[in-house]
């Protein structure tokens, strides 16, 4: 039977870059579509690689929470409005 999908590239064949932002599973329905109509995909083309946006929407990498007051805005004015 002739096979319909192209062969995989081998893992060193693969840039630095190539080899961090892999997909290695299908997405699902859900997934797909909000990466392709998130509103800067939309506007300028996709701007950031898929496997960034799903590490983003699952809080993955540089999108995990690290706890209250560690995340972007976090400092004096993120606190309790100081007195006095």
């Amino acid at each position: 039977m002739r096979r319909l999908l192209p062969a995989r590239p081998r893992q060193q064949d693969l840039s630095p870059f190539q080899a961090a932002h892999v997909v290695r599973s299908l997405p699902n329905p859900l997934e797909f579509l909000s990466f392709v109509f998130c509103l800067g995909n939309l506007l300028a083309g996709p701007y950031i690689e898929f496997t960034d946006f799903k590490d983003f929407i699952e809080l993955k990498g540089v999108s995990a929470l690290r706890g209250p007051g560690t995340g972007p805005g976090a400092g004096p004015a993120a606190g309790p409005v100081a007195q006095g």
